[in-house]
């Protein structure tokens, strides 16, 4: 049994300027670097028309993991190519051999359709998708929400939910 228990939830409190402002927040990811909490959250227009609703990733960062000041623009932004163009979504970051590696999830609304996306930067704010990690296709339909984490022999595993045969699935 797990010793662990919640003592105290208190709200993130995020400080942000327009459009930022404005828009839905979501997803967020938090980590640790010295002594500054850093985060990727999703971010996505309040629109009535879901074509509208495009998500971006924001950057933002904090002394106490509570306060957050968050950037102006957006560390990711979606793309001009099918596989983002109308979103970026759920980030998750690696720090590795001096850069970060984000995988997050492009979204197409036309065809309602999901990649898992690999973004890079030197620096957690400034972000340039790369490539598309995971396609859609079977057995890996709409491949999202990606998580990282390192074994004890060094070896990295992605970890990803999927859908198949009308089903949510983890890979």
């Amino acid at each position: 049994m797990s010793r662990y228990t919640v003592k105290k939830i208190e709200e993130m409190q995020m400080e942000c300027t327009v459009p930022l402002a404005g828009m839905c927040k979501l997803s967020p990811f938090v980590w640790k670097e010295k002594n500054i909490y850093k985060m990727l959250i999703r971010a996505v227009n309040p629109a009535q028309d879901v074509t509208q609703q495009a998500a971006r990733v924001y950057y933002g960062s904090s002394k106490d993991g509570i306060h957050f000041k968050m950037n102006d623009g957006p560390a990711l932004a979606p793309g001009t190519d099918s596989f983002d163009k109308d979103g970026c979504e759920d980030p998750a970051v690696v720090y590795f051999n001096r850069k970060y590696i984000v995988y997050y999830t492009g979204w197409n609304v036309t065809e309602r359709e999901g990649q898992l996306m690999l973004a890079t930067g030197k620096k957690a704010d400034k972000l340039q998708a790369a490539k598309v990690a995971i396609s859609s296709k079977e057995p890996y339909y709409n491949p999202k929400e990606a998580t990282l984490a390192q074994l004890k022999n060094g070896k990295w595993v992605l970890f990803f939910e999927y859908a198949n045969g009308n089903r949510s699935k983890l890979g």
